[in-house]
């Protein structure tokens, strides 16, 4: 059988293939199903610190008053709860298996993202996936805004940690080179290219924009801009490349790794977690398929073939 080891931000992974839980941390039965079923890694939900955090009201700051001093400290005790219980979640998984477990953070405020990112890895993380904006920053700062944001934080976590870190970032077709490479300047390992989950709508006769959500429809756009940004970024970047790709779509894996792709991952929504492994299966069978038909031992034989640095026309659809 082929070989699918891989490497991936320094953690040695047994296939190509994380399964990203969207929703909830998963069950340790969960756990040991999906690493019997040969995953690589396990991406944990993000810890959202603007979800944990809370602002007092200025006007009710100003009042000083007992009740808010006790609702504030009330609001203190849940937040530590929140993270506490879900770094419990991560001792917990890393206990039960071998199968390297990633910690998702995204925080509101910056003195959080370095002490939130040292407990993570304390608690039996290996690796560190940075979401340094929102999806309502994707959609509204300006774009000079938006990079030197990204790249900002990640250099405040990943030159004062020593987990790896890994960040995730909007895919689009062209223009993420540059960026991408600052990441890997600022100690980035790897990086994880996905969709936006809203599109962009206007409305002419009032003359504004607003985003519709793409949640319950299927589309394959968001993908493809991983694909094509995949295409483009390999071997001209330093960091590790991953793509979030379509559960549906059990050609993905191989065709993220003719692009380019180190590895894919797969999101596994709640209502999917019945089906998780019969879902991984097929994405690694397919991909031992196509090998087995090509004649290729190694993922490295033919990585990137499909890229704009290595680029072939003689290869079928992994479908086929």
């Amino acid at each position: 059988m082929a070989d699918l080891n891989v490497t991936f931000a320094g953690l040695a992974l047994a296939s190509p293939l994380i399964v990203e839980f969207c929703d909830e941390i998963p069950q340790q039965d969960t756990v040991a199903d999906l690493a019997e079923a040969g995953i690589g890694a396990f991406l944990l939900p993000p810890l959202n610190e603007t979800r944990l955090d809370w602002e007092a009201d200025p006007s009710e700051m100003a009042e000083n008053n007992v009740n808010d001093a006790a609702r504030r400290e009330s609001e203190r005790i849940r937040r530590d709860m929140n993270r506490d219980a879900y770094l419990e979640k991560i001792a917990e998984i890393a206990e039960v298996t071998s199968v390297p477990v990633i910690a998702s953070l995204q925080c509101a405020r910056r003195n959080q993202w370095v002490n939130t990112a040292h407990m993570m890895s304390n608690a039996g993380a290996s690796a560190i996936e940075l979401h340094p904006l929102s999806e309502k920053d994707w959609r509204t700062s300006r774009s000079d805004r938006i990079e030197k944001e990204i790249i900002r934080t990640t250099g405040l976590v990943a030159t004062r940690i020593d987990t790896p870190v890994v960040v995730r970032l909007v895919a689009a077709p062209y223009g993420m080179q540059t960026l991408v490479q600052s990441l890997g300047e600022s100690s980035a390992k790897g990086v994880v290219l996905t969709g936006s989950d809203y599109l962009t709508t206007i409305d002419a006769d009032s003359g504004t924009t607003d985003s519709v959500s793409l949640e319950g429809r299927r589309s394959d756009a968001a993908y493809m801009n991983a694909l094509a940004a995949l295409h483009v970024l390999y071997r001209r970047v330093t960091p590790h490349l991953a793509a979030r790709i379509p559960a549906d779509r059990v050609s993905a894996l191989t065709e993220c790794v003719l692009a380019g792709a180190t590895l894919a991952v797969l999101p596994v929504t709640q209502p999917l977690e019945e089906r998780a492994r019969s879902i991984v299966t097929e994405h690694i069978s397919t991909l031992h398929g196509w090998m087995r038909r090509k004649g290729y031992s190694s993922l490295f034989d033919f990585r990137g073939v499909l890229s704009d640095s290595r680029r072939s026309s003689s290869l079928e659809n992994p479908a086929d």
